[in-house]
């Protein structure tokens, strides 16, 4: 991937989540969804993954092998908004 903003990384991130079918109870190891926009942009999905926790689009649960992330079905159709109006249909 070339340089993207944090706004592109962002849309990426939750569509690549959503397209997965991560919604609720399914869930991704933390560290797995950092490597979704590729290795060279992990350092800015650590910030975007823990703002989008901030904001309630991604639920963090603790588990004892690790944090899993999973997104809000209550917020599905914001989400849904957001990365149409980022990356287009």
């Amino acid at each position: 991937m070339s340089k993207l903003s944090n706004e592109q990384l962002t849309a990426f991130l939750l569509r690549k989540l959503a397209r997965r079918g991560y919604w609720g109870g399914r869930h991704t190891n933390i560290a797995r969804a950092y490597r979704l926009n590729g290795r060279e942009n992990i350092e800015a999905s650590k910030r975007i993954v823990g703002d989008l926790i901030k904001e309630k689009w991604l639920m963090a649960k603790p588990t004892s092998y690790g944090t899993e992330v999973s997104l809000n079905p209550r917020l599905k159709a914001q989400i849904e908004r957001y990365v149409e109006s980022v990356l287009g249909g």
